[in-house]
């Protein structure tokens, strides 16, 4: 009899759970929005503002006082290293060339009577030659390397001063130079990519980093900056303004996610079998409002903007219908 009563209680018990367990609400799923993690490549980017011009800009400026003689050269002519661009007068320079030049050729073919007062006065002349050598030489003004002459500022006859720019050439190929900070150029190497982009962002073409000049600081700012010289084969106007968006670093073939589908954790949500599962990624790789996470999640759909849908790992989701 006691049995009995014991087998029935449980019974009853079994029956009360299972009716409890029936008339309770069933867990509320969470509705979300997912995209798939797919391959792809990734570019860390930087955009810098830059003019068209032409490197190795070069003036030409006059070591003495004295007039111009002859100008061999206009604007927009091709120039080879060492050629003749302008000609100061050396008159007075010549003419004493020659006296010192005759002075020295007639103590030379006398006998050294003299002895130690003959050498002496040859030494005094030969300084005077090397002197008028180099004030005829400075009167000379020559290309120091091939290029293209793009100023030309001074006339046959003009009377001019120390220090005056008589003309001014650039190299033959155009490029694009920026300025940037330190901080930043000492992350980028020659042979830096970079698409060149008009006003409007479309793509003109491709530069590359050639070199990175030395500091300078800024007047208006005082901040310390380098001059960046990109080559190009954009054809834009000399002088034209133009956005270079520079390569820094290029992943490729990897798997990505939006940016929207990492939590302020740091983690992705994936839905597995209706059910959602946080896993951790690095924002390491990132560009363009994707990130880079690991293989494996490769095909699988992940929740967009999971701080907002308030998941619980193991809690129960349902996708979205687009």
């Amino acid at each position: 009899m006691t049995k009995t009563k014991i087998s029935l209680g449980v019974i009853a018990v079994t029956v009360l759970t299972v009716a409890t367990l029936f008339l309770l609400p069933l867990p509320q799923k969470i509705t979300v929005r997912t995209e798939r993690a797919t391959r792809g490549s990734l570019m860390d980017t930087l955009l810098l503002e830059g003019v068209m011009g032409y490197g190795e800009e070069r003036p030409f400026v006059s070591l003495q006082n004295g007039i111009i003689r002859r100008v061999y050269v206009h604007k927009g002519d091709k120039v080879k290293k060492g050629q003749l661009l302008f000609l100061m007068d050396m008159e007075a320079e010549e003419a004493a060339m020659a006296m010192v030049t005759a002075e020295i050729n007639r103590l030379d073919g006398m006998e050294d009577a003299l002895g130690g007062l003959l050498a002496s006065r040859r030494m005094e002349l030969k300084a005077q030659q090397e002197t008028l050598k180099a004030s005829i030489g400075a009167k000379q003004i020559r290309a120091e390397k091939d290029g293209v002459m793009s100023l030309v500022c001074c006339r046959e006859g003009d009377m001019i001063t120390q220090g005056t720019v008589l003309g001014s050439m650039h190299g033959e190929e155009a490029g694009i130079s920026a300025y940037i900070t330190m901080e930043l150029a000492a992350r980028l190497d020659a042979g830096t990519p970079a698409f060149v982009l008009d006003e409007n962002g479309k793509r003109l073409g491709v530069a590359r980093l050639e070199h990175v000049k030395a500091p300078k600081q800024e007047e208006s700012t005082g901040v310390i900056v380098h001059q960046l010289w990109f080559s190009t084969e954009a054809k834009c106007v000399p002088g034209k303004r133009l956005t270079l968006e520079v390569i820094r670093s290029l992943w490729e073939d990897e798997v990505l996610v939006p940016l929207e589908a990492v939590s302020k954790k740091n983690e992705v949500w994936l839905v597995e079998e209706g059910k959602a599962r946080p896993v951790k990624v690095s924002l390491e790789r990132q560009s363009e409002g994707y990130v880079a996470v690991p293989a494996q999640l490769e095909g699988k759909p992940v929740i967009l903007r999971p701080d907002e849908s308030k998941l619980t790992p193991g809690g129960a989701v349902e996708v979205e219908m687009p």
